[in-house]
């Protein structure tokens, strides 16, 4: 899943871009537009990685695993007495 950490990584960066977007004297839709062209290829490397993920998830991991794992992802980490809280 590096390519969610890229993704967040580059998505940082955006922030910037949109300064510099308001600072300018005029728009520049062709900046921006290139900003969003590139938050597309994040998304959809990010999506592939996801889609892969879950698909080793099934491969791996039997109907019982598979349930233990969906519990623990829709309670979060504190849900359930994981982290400092417990």
């Amino acid at each position: 899943m590096d390519d969610l950490h890229d993704a967040r990584r580059d998505f940082r960066g955006t922030r910037t871009d949109v300064a510099q977007f308001i600072r300018a004297e005029t728009l520049d839709r062709a900046s921006v537009e290139a900003v969003f062209d590139r938050h597309d290829v994040v998304i959809d490397r990010a999506r592939q990685s996801a889609l892969d993920a879950f698909a080793k998830i099934h491969e791996t991991l039997d109907e019982r695993q598979r349930k233990i794992l969906a519990d623990l992802v829709e309670s979060g980490p504190f849900g359930r007495g994981f982290g400092p809280f417990r």
